[in-house]
């Protein structure tokens, strides 16, 4: 077996000492006052035995892990809450092109200071918080403090960095809709217990557009599911069982409208014909669930990279150029809320299977 080269091969080749290599492929060179030519020398010289830096001792030099956290509430949502898989796409898209890792981590029941722990680890370098309590004590003294941060949402700090979308307007647009479908009795299912930023707001939304339209926000016809497609079909299975019959939902994520819209459907009642749902996401299977979700985007892949892409600046030293960014949103109106609707989708497998 061949012997792997090393950095005293890649010195003793390009005539400079070993640390000279590290400074060079560790990216300190211009620090170190190295001249361009010494530089292209242990470039070349590394090119032509084919050496590659090992990860860990390229972070001893560096100072740095090249690791970032992506903090979740919980490991299991991976698995159960569809917006996530896209958002870590995203940032891993952004984190490939800098040469980052990613570390997932939880903070479920995390008691003391656990955001300030993590950061402390030596394990990473900045981290994204997803979906965290708003008004965290120990994120918030973590942001305050000025530490590489980006929150997707907010905390409501001067000081935050954050990637978000208009978690209020999304729910207004959303409940306005099924308002002007001539719905009027229309029940509200969060995707998550409130407390949680966009939890709180999509419910606002919905609170301003009833009001807008004159319709009483019924407690009967408010309840909230746990992320999962199963939680939504039991909260629907609540409201179903509540007396008050809805002739809408609006349910804050398509996981959760996929949930209830099955409840519905197997307590005997017709989407939309009889309870019109809308959602929140535009998940990769929404166009093609039956009927096919009416859902507002909530762009997770864009979310993630430009969380990912702020998070290196600031690990770099550098501010971003905004240091609160809102992505835009859409409104997609799909048979879950509009009967008789064809996006063509059916016509267009059959021409390509002729």
């Amino acid at each position: 077996m061949t012997k792997a080269p090393t950095a005293s091969d890649v010195a003793r080749r390009a005539e400079v000492s070993r640390s000279a290599v590290s400074l060079v492929l560790g990216g300190n060179a211009k620090r170190a006052r190295l001249s361009e030519e010494t530089q292209e020398r242990v470039r070349k010289a590394a090119e032509e035995l084919n050496y590659r830096p090992n990860a860990a001792g390229r972070s001893l030099v560096r100072g740095r892990t090249e690791t970032i956290g992506l903090v979740i509430r919980d490991l299991e949502l991976i698995g159960i809450d569809p917006f996530l898989l896209p958002l870590l796409d995203g940032i891993l898209e952004a984190t490939r092109e800098q040469g980052y890792r990613v570390l997932v981590e939880s903070m479920r029941d995390g008691a003391g200071d656990p955001f300030g722990d993590l950061m402390d680890s030596g394990r990473i370098d900045g981290m994204i918080v997803e979906n965290p309590d708003f008004g965290d004590k120990s994120l918030s003294r973590l942001i305050q403090s000025n530490r590489p941060v980006v929150v997707m949402g907010s905390q409501g700090l001067e000081e935050e960095v954050s990637v978000s979308i208009d978690d209020f307007q999304i729910g207004l647009v959303a409940t306005e809709h099924l308002v002007s479908l001539g719905r009027r009795r229309i029940a509200h299912i969060a995707y998550a217990k409130t407390g949680i930023y966009a939890v709180d707001k999509r419910f606002a939304g919905y609170q301003a557009a009833m009001n807008k339209a004159g319709l009483p926000v019924d407690p009967a016809l408010v309840t909230h599911a746990n992320f999962s497609i199963e939680s939504g079909y039991l909260a629907m299975v609540r409201l179903l069982s509540a007396g008050t019959m809805p002739d809408a939902v609006f349910a804050t994520s398509d996981a959760v409208a996929m949930g209830a819209i099955a409840a519905i459907q197997d307590a005997g009642y017709r989407v939309p014909a009889d309870i019109a749902v809308a959602s929140v996401d535009d998940i990769s299977a929404a166009r093609f669930f039956r009927p096919a979700l009416t859902t507002v985007t909530s762009e997770p892949y864009a979310c993630g990279k430009l969380a990912a892409e702020m998070l290196i600046d600031l690990m770099g030293g550098h501010a971003p150029p905004k240091r609160s960014v809102m992505v835009d949103t859409r409104l997609i109106v799909r048979g879950s809320t509009v009967e008789n609707y064809s996006d063509g989708l059916l016509e267009a497998a059959k021409a390509a299977l002729q």
